[in-house]
């Protein structure tokens, strides 16, 4: 099962202090979700892969993951695996052959998760890939 940040403030009511508590603690997930699959893993590992080929891609990401990391943080590992788990979330709703990163960029539009990092207004698996390549250098 997982929650994200919105389900998880609906169920706590919206509670600030409750809210402020638990996201001051570091808590970016619900510790019970299952690990995400090998293949979402090593998805993202290919699509860092190519965007750290890619002077261009590798340099407007660096840029927008450090401003990312200014305001959210996030370890590699952690960024690495929010982002399997969202790829792995539309997993179950598309073909093999589709791009899950980018599947899973509309879903986070769809969904509202969105996140504003300099003056971009990026879906959050956006946001945390673009942060996965400023620390992968």
């Amino acid at each position: 099962m997982t929650l994200s940040r919105r389900e998880l403030a609906r169920l706590l009511g919206r509670s600030a202090a409750v809210w402020a508590a638990w996201w001051a603690h570091g808590c970016t997930s619900i510790g019970w979700r299952d690990a995400p699959s090998v293949s979402a893993q090593q998805a993202v590992d290919e699509r860092l892969d190519r965007t750290l080929a890619d002077p261009a891609t590798r340099e407007s990401s660096k840029a927008l993951g450090r401003a990312y990391l200014e305001s959210y943080g996030g370890s590699r590992d952690e960024l690495r695996r929010e982002i399997a788990w969202a790829m792995d979330r539309v997993a179950t709703r598309t073909k093999p052959s589709d791009d899950l990163f980018r599947r899973a960029v509309h879903a986070d539009f769809a969904e509202g998760e969105m996140v504003e990092t300099s003056g971009w207004l990026l879906s959050h698996t956006e946001a945390r890939f673009s942060a996965l390549v400023a620390l992968a250098e």
